[in-house]
């Protein structure tokens, strides 16, 4: 019995999803960072650098294909008529 989701539902679950995704971008450079600190001694750079990294391509990764949904980046062509 596969019912499908109702349309008000459908949000949330793209939220979810990004939210997700963001953390696992964010946790998993901060947990190599932490590894690396362990295993060179440079407590706690790597953490720092990790969580940087995973910061810019957590958001890189969520509002990229927003950007691309919503077209709201590409800038619309002038028209001329509008400055008379």
């Amino acid at each position: 019995m596969n019912q499908p989701d109702p349309p008000a539902r459908r949000p949330a679950v793209s939220a979810m999803a990004a939210g997700f995704q963001f953390a696992v971008c964010v946790l998993l450079p901060v947990w190599a960072g932490v590894y690396l600190d362990h295993r060179q001694g440079t407590h706690p750079w790597g953490i720092i650098g990790g969580f940087l990294l995973g910061l810019i391509v957590g958001t890189w990764s969520v509002f990229v294909p927003l950007w691309r949904e919503t077209d709201t980046h590409v800038r619309k062509p002038r028209d001329p008529e509008e400055d008379l």
